[in-house]
């Protein structure tokens, strides 16, 4: 009767782990769909924004944590806002290829460079990498309300 048990409890913890890993694997694949084309220009613009605010801005609002902290403080609801074409000029070389990519591929429609923005909120405690970035891209996407 023990070596029953034992046999049954055996086929049982492997039919629940075959359960619990069908489960995983089928809420990765779920969870994983592809990006669309906005949603990848969305996170390339959100990359190129990151690159230039750490990078260049931030370096140039202060010399001490005091006086970026200082300036960035004023900025914290409003947002600093920056247009592909200001990042066109920041990176030339590798930010030239990477915006021949901003075209809505069902419209053929060029994104507007100076429309498609990026807001960069800061937040406390106002160090390089402490903020909120939102970007907007005027591509001719449409948004489902």
């Amino acid at each position: 009767m023990k070596n029953i048990n034992k046999k049954t409890f055996a086929i049982i913890s492997i039919i629940i782990l075959v359960i619990i890993v069908g489960i995983i694997i089928l809420v990765n694949v779920i969870g994983n769909k592809p990006l669309s084309q906005e949603e990848k220009l969305e996170e390339l613009f959100t990359t190129m924004s990151v690159e230039y605010y750490e990078d260049h801005y931030y370096n140039l609002v202060g010399t001490t944590q005091e006086e970026r902290e200082s300036f960035l403080k004023k900025f914290k609801s409003t947002g600093i806002q920056f247009s592909l074409d200001s990042l066109s000029r920041y990176n030339a070389e590798v930010n030239k290829k990477r915006i021949e990519e901003f075209v809505n591929l069902e419209t053929n429609e060029k994104c507007d460079i100076y429309e498609t923005t990026a807001v960069v909120y800061p937040k406390e405690p106002y160090k390089k990498d402490s903020y909120e970035i939102k970007v907007k891209l005027d591509c001719g996407f449409k948004k489902e309300k």
